[in-house]
């Protein structure tokens, strides 16, 4: 079999240029570059060619292997600017319409096509930024890469501004700001996307999944935006909720393809989109939610590419108010239904009575829908010897009769990210239904069970990969 690649024999060229490069100890002038950076003239010619709607997704015999990114952190640069003038709202693409928002529409498709058509060793171009992502996520920049501590969110704040910054530029309209997928509203991929297609650079099965369903559970959404806690919502030191979850079930299940892989990722477009409303949920649980911010969060520190092709360093100070960096997001919240969480009744009794410290969550919802489930955070201890990178997998308790699923993962990480360590404690959100409930309290022999799809097809995981499965109601007493 032929090994299939994510990046085209073109990419792979220009990065062993650059190994070569850094092996004579080259170095790249980012200031003179800054000053000499002009907006793109768009070219008011389609740009089909450098666009495909006919990748593939990815099946069950054949992966594509990964090529390695060079290095883009080749000195230090200055601390940047982000300030930005006007205070303009992110539209979601559920409110977008086709008409009064003709505007926004043509300046983000013109963007896209001036950004495709630069040339390959522009720091703004697509396949450099896909590649600054991978560096900082797929380990490059440390042993967990972003994604493993509460860089985070910060770190992706910065990231889907400056290309924000650089599609601006290259439509010469100051005013633009990138429309967010509010997949809360309507997990289909907005037909925006659908129309443009993936960037001719990338190969194999990097095509999205098709007709993926629905996979993003209310319970789950819930139980991550009721963390009442920073630790619980957005990470610590060396951990990082927000990064698992639902992130990672719009990476590996919602979209699939290039958007499973920290390597290629960043050169799907929608990636933007999903990370804006990443995003926009921080956003909305810092308005609802105290953060004593400790200075070692503050004093992170980052380095990107802007709109004129500068290499800069953000702290992570820099970006904690979204108004410094010229945007804003509708001052509605996002619409989750909600479970009536706070009795847990079975059979018509009432078992416990759950209560968050602070009701801001629940004025978060203008109705509250009553679901026969619970929010809950699922806490098991997982081999990660036998989790693929780019799959998506469900945890679950499993009677001789059927399976309970409590919730589900993706693997968005690189190999190497999937073995160290090996063994760990992991924490995904999920839901706590009302028959495994019964289920749990009849005392029915369950036990820990893990499967993982490739394409539509379910398939279990050895057992002996999950052990000591525990279950966290929201707001019950620890």
């Amino acid at each position: 079999m032929d090994r299939r690649h994510f990046l085209s024999a073109a990419a792979s060229t220009l990065f062993t240029r650059q190994q070569q490069k850094q092996k004579k100890g080259e170095r790249v002038n980012r200031t003179q570059s800054a000053k000499t950076a002009q907006p793109a003239q768009t070219s008011s010619e389609p740009c089909e060619h450098l666009w495909t709607k006919d990748l593939p997704h990815e099946s069950l015999t054949e992966l594509p292997a990964i090529v390695p990114s060079p290095n883009p952190i080749v000195a230090l640069p200055p601390r940047a600017q982000v300030i930005v003038g006007r205070i303009l709202p992110r539209k979601t693409w559920s409110t977008i319409n086709p008409e009064s928002d003709r505007q926004l529409l043509d300046d983000l498709k013109r963007g896209y096509c001036a950004m495709r058509e630069l040339a390959q060793d522009d720091p703004r171009s697509l396949i450099r930024q896909a590649w600054l992502h991978d560096y900082y996520c797929g380990g490059g920049w440390s042993s967990g890469g972003v994604h493993g501590s509460w860089a985070f969110l910060p770190w992706h704040r910065a990231f889907v501004y400056y290309h924000e910054r650089i599609l601006a530029r290259l439509v010469n309209n100051e005013n633009f700001r990138l429309p967010v997928w509010d997949w809360e509203n309507n997990s289909r991929l907005p037909s925006f996307f659908e129309e443009l297609g993936l960037p001719t650079f990338l190969t194999g099965t990097s095509g999205r999944l098709p007709n993926p369903g629905n996979w993003l559970d209310p319970c789950a959404i819930q139980a991550w935006l009721a963390s009442e806690r920073f630790e619980d919502f957005g990470g610590a030191v060396n951990s990082c909720q927000a990064a698992g979850g639902v992130h990672t079930v719009v990476h590996t299940r919602v979209v699939g393809g290039a958007m499973r892989f920290p390597a290629t990722a960043a050169a799907d477009p929608i990636f933007y989109a999903h990370h804006g409303n990443v995003d926009r949920f921080w956003w909305h649980w810092q308005k609802q939610y105290s953060f004593d911010i400790p200075e070692g969060f503050r004093r992170q520190k980052f380095h990107f590419f802007d709109e004129r092709g500068a290499f800069v360093e953000v702290e992570a100070s820099q970006v904690l108010n979204e108004a410094d960096l010229g945007y804003r997001y509708d001052e509605n919240p996002p619409k989750v239904p909600l479970c009536q969480y706070n009795r847990l009744i079975v059979d018509g009794k009432m078992l416990a009575e759950a209560r968050l410290r602070t009701n801001r969550f629940m004025e978060w919802q203008s109705t509250v829908v009553k679901q026969s489930a619970y929010p809950v955070q699922v806490v098991a201890t997982l081999d990660f010897r036998h989790i693929a990178p780019g799959t998506y997998y469900v945890l679950g308790l499993a009677s001789p009769t059927r399976v309970y699923t409590l919730g589900g993962f993706g693997a968005f990480a690189s190999s190497g990210q999937c073995q160290e360590p090996a063994i760990r404690r992991f924490q995904v959100p999920g839901r706590l239904g009302s028959e495994v409930l019964k289920a749990l309290l009849s005392q029915t022999k369950l036990l820990p069970m893990c499967a993982k799809y490739v394409g539509h097809r379910r398939i279990l995981v050895s057992n002996n990969i999950l052990s000591d499965v525990s279950l966290r109601v929201l707001g019950l007493p620890a």
